[in-house]
């Protein structure tokens, strides 16, 4: 009976041994399989988020000439508009004075009172140029020859209705010209770029600069400021 029992007892402890030992292995499995898998976990976020980073980087970098373009046109529409609208307003105050130069009383009096500046104006942008040809209102035709006298400048001289007021010269065969009359203002105010019109909203001057096949304009390329 007792040594049937010491096997039995040995068996035991052994069987309890090798159960323990593949207790611990697995348990030691588990734990390897579980922290590689933490670690490929771990690795694939990682490159997930390297991969989106990269992905918005190269979304960026190809919307960046898309949005700089829609934005660029957007400015330019709205620069258009504006400018649209300040040339509008300008049209509309050159289509006022030109209407009072034909129809205000007081007007045509101050232009009468700025009439020798005028002439001035125009024959010193004409220089030495000999004997001019000059075209001035009626009203103003009897000042217009004794300045001209006066300084000694041979002349022929025109009156000229549609003048409202200062005084178109020509000299050397029409070659050279000087259109100082307020029509004439008006006219470089209208034909003047757009640029230039934008700059008169802050300034008192525009220099118009010269054109091919086009003679020299002289003090109307100034701002009528009288």
């Amino acid at each position: 009976m007792t040594g049937d029992k010491a096997p039995a007892s040995s068996r035991q402890r052994l069987i309890e041994s090798l159960w323990e030992d593949a207790r611990r292995e697995a348990q030691q499995q588990v734990e390897k399989a579980r922290s590689e898998a933490e670690n490929l976990l771990g690795e694939s976020q990682r490159f997930f988020e390297r991969q989106m980073a990269l992905a918005d980087m190269k979304a960026r970098e190809e919307a960046l000439p898309h949005v700089s373009r829609t934005l660029n046109q957007a400015r330019n529409r709205t620069r258009q508009f504006v400018l649209e609208e300040r040339l509008g307003f300008l049209n509309s105050c050159l289509d006022e004075v030109a209407g009072k130069t034909s129809r205000e009383e007081s007007f045509a009096k101050k232009t009468r009172a700025a009439f020798e500046r005028l002439l001035d104006d125009a024959l010193s942008a004409m220089g030495d140029a000999g004997k001019i040809d000059a075209a001035v209102n009626p009203e103003d035709a009897a000042r217009a020859r004794s300045i001209l006298d006066g300084k000694g400048i041979g002349h022929d001289l025109v009156e000229d209705g549609n003048i409202t007021g200062g005084a178109l010269l020509k000299a050397r065969g029409g070659t050279m010209v000087v259109d100082n009359t307020i029509e004439g203002r008006l006219r470089v105010l209208r034909e003047t770029p757009p640029v230039d019109l934008l700059r008169l909203m802050t300034s008192q001057k525009v220099i118009n600069a010269p054109r091919s096949g086009r003679p020299n304009q002289g003090p109307a390329s100034e701002v009528l400021d009288s």
